[in-house]
């Protein structure tokens, strides 16, 4: 007994050495994350600026319910009760950063660029990016989120941690990473992507080590056991808490078709799909900004990976065949490992919420850069590519700005124009509670002819544009709850879903003119009817 417990001692002070240690020598890309995020974030946190879709239905509090068991996000209940369901956007902006920022450094630490300015390269690139300033507009869930990503970067640090031991040891490292990615996915799906990103740069950072081919097909084996028991692990687990719940698989985005044998039957056209969101994300829609310049720029990015990728190919070449093979592979599995979501949920489209692979992929693309490699192209690519990533992550920081200042007006003018409704619905003694009515709010705000729109915010991506939300009752009703309770403090009864699908399809709200016009406001089928704008299909 004595000695088991003293060897139990020893294991928690041999881990909490390497903890300290860990955090003397990573803790300063946590707190740079921290200090980047705060400034780059300030206006999102000290104004509490919340995206327009979702974001704004539960402003204050929120423990998720069956409906994210439903999708297969099972843990995010018990991760919201850990947080006694507050929400609170300064705080949760900051859990957040923490969140990411030992993400990161569990990265460099991992890729071995401790020290250098490559680390502070990625920790700069993804602290300013256009996927966590829409998942920080979602505060109510962001925690969750970026819980999820820490738990898909430490599935891959704990996979790699033993590549190199025993097979005992490796056997090991391969279920601690399915339990981790279990988790993650439980959380939220798509940072089932920074996962994949994380393998295949490991593989590439091996092939330009140039390991021994039998260990990189190890690595390999490794990888795609870890994927495998991961996958098991996640599917016992939401088995298990949707018979908790009593609950099934909902048909949102095609998660009830969701299963082994659906993947491997779409594995070909998913494989396809990446690459067209993929280049659907960085061609056509510049990251989800419309931010002038931005084409040019992102054509000089893929110009310039191009350029990078090649250069070390030739290198690869002329050393070794075997390795330049494996290498073109890996490069050509970027795209599919960077929407990895996209073969889980099949037909799905990529989101500015799904695409931190993507830009995780940019940042790692520094790990190309050549190292001893000398002549005039290395020495140029040296030079250049770090000047592309920080002209990139100069554009980055510019479009989370644009998207916060969108954030801004778009509520601004939400809330203005419901302010002057409420104000004629009591005016024209609507809401007395001597006859109570429910009320229909037809159309969303954004479309009123008297929203304030700047160019900031026709350029931001459209989890920014604050008061273009969904049209179909359901989404629409709790959209306007949102607006009315959470920055008017005020409430009246909203007419139900099936009344609003009706009265929105009859000829009398066709023919009402929008908000403020005289007409505007009707009593039909005895619900206060308020035409807001146009758009309401």
């Amino acid at each position: 007994m004595k000695m088991s417990l003293s060897s139990i001692r020893g294991y928690f002070l041999q881990q909490s050495e390497s903890l300290r240690e860990f955090a003397r020598g990573y803790g300063k890309y946590t707190a740079g994350t921290l200090i980047i995020g705060i400034l780059s974030y300030f206006s999102l946190m000290a104004e509490e600026l919340n995206n327009n879709y979702d974001g704004i239905w539960h402003l204050s509090n929120f423990v998720a319910g069956d409906f994210e068991i439903s999708l297969g996000r099972g843990l995010e209940r018990y991760a919201d009760r850990a947080r006694f369901g507050v929400v609170s956007s300064p705080l949760g902006t900051i859990l957040c950063l923490l969140l990411l920022g030992i993400s990161l450094a569990l990265i460099i630490r991992r890729f071995e660029l401790g020290g250098t300015r490559r680390a502070w390269f990625i920790v700069f690139l993804m602290t300013v990016n256009p996927s966590l300033c829409d998942t920080l507009s979602y505060i109510y869930l962001a925690v969750n989120y970026l819980l999820a990503c820490f738990f898909a970067v430490f599935a891959f640090y704990l996979l790699t941690a033993d590549a190199e031991a025993a097979p005992k040891a490796r056997i090991r490292g391969i279920l601690s990473c399915a339990v981790a990615l279990a988790v993650s996915m439980a959380l939220y799906q798509a940072y089932f992507d920074v996962f994949c990103v994380l393998l295949v740069f490991y593989g590439i950072r091996m092939i330009l080590q140039r390991r021994e081919i039998r260990e990189i097909l190890r690595y390999c084996a490794d990888a795609l056991a870890g994927i495998l028991c991961g996958g098991i692990f996640y599917l016992l687990l939401t088995k298990a808490l949707l018979f908790r719940a009593g609950t099934t698989m909902a048909d949102y985005k095609g998660a009830a078709d969701i299963g082994p044998v659906t993947i491997l039957l779409a594995f070909p056209a998913s494989f396809v799909k990446s690459y067209q969101e993929a280049c659907n994300y960085i061609f056509r829609y510049h990251f989800w900004t419309d931010l002038e310049f931005a084409g040019i720029l992102c054509a000089l990015l893929v110009i310039g990976l191009a350029a990078l990728a090649l250069c070390r190919a030739a290198g690869l070449f002329r050393s070794s065949k075997v390795h330049f093979a494996l290498y073109l592979l890996f490069l050509a599995l970027i795209p599919p490992a960077a929407n990895a979501v996209l073969f889980l949920a099949v037909g799905n489209v990529m989101t500015g919420l799904m695409a931190t692979g993507l830009l995780l992929s940019v940042a790692l693309s520094l790990i190309l850069l050549p190292e001893a490699d000398r002549g005039p192209a290395a020495d140029v690519l040296r030079v250049v590519w770090p000047a592309i990533l920080l002209l990139f992550g100069w554009y980055a920081l510019f479009t989370v700005t644009n998207d916060q200042l969108a954030l801004r007006e778009g509520r601004t003018a939400t809330v203005t124009l419901t302010e002057q409704i409420v104000s004629e619905l009591y005016r024209g003694n609507y809401l007395e509670a001597e006859t109570p009515r429910s009320v229909a709010l037809v159309g969303r705000p954004g479309n009123n002819p008297y929203f304030a729109r700047s160019k900031a915010f026709d350029m931001a991506n459209e989890y920014a544009q604050f008061g273009y939300w969904s049209t179909d009752p359901r989404n629409n009703r709790v959209s306007w709850y949102g607006v009315l309770t959470g920055y008017l403090g005020v409430t009246f009864p909203l007419c139900d879903d099936v009344t609003y699908d009706t009265l929105r399809a009859t000829d009398a709200v066709a023919a009402m003119p929008v908000f403020p016009a005289a007409g505007s406001i009707e009593v039909i089928q005895d619900v206060v009817v308020v035409k807001v704008s146009d758009l309401y299909d």
